[in-house]
């Protein structure tokens, strides 16, 4: 997939990894060991099957996880990551290790309670 109007590096890399639901498959995919739409359907996160299916049909797209399918049915669907998307890898640690020391939960905490409050 190309994206010729982007001309920054980092503004490429967000169009393909930017949105939340592509980055935490990608983490349970590589961190987590998990390779069917239950497992990932089960994450903490509770992601919308519909969202799920879509961002699975992006990533392998793009060209970051690969659909293999030995038997032909639902069931047996596993998917797994791409050299290119074992790369990564390094962004999500990153990414951790930036919440751990820079993010205060307890501001999240905060703002999620506002959020409940509000809907």
């Amino acid at each position: 997939m190309e994206y010729p109007f982007l001309t920054c590096a980092i503004a490429r890399s967000t169009k393909v990894l930017g949105d939340s639901w592509s980055l935490l498959i990608m983490r349970d995919m590589l961190c987590h060991k998990h390779s069917k739409f239950k497992e990932f359907k089960a994450s903490k996160e509770k992601i919308a099957s519909n969202i799920l299916t879509n961002r699975l049909k992006s990533l392998l797209e793009i060209g970051l996880i690969e659909k293999l399918d030995p038997t032909g049915s639902k069931k047996s669907t596993t998917y797994i990551a791409t050299p290119k998307g074992m790369e990564s890898l390094p962004i999500i640690c990153q990414m951790y290790l930036f919440s751990i020391d820079s993010i205060d939960e307890s501001l999240l905490n905060r703002h999620a309670k506002k959020c409940k409050k509000t809907n």
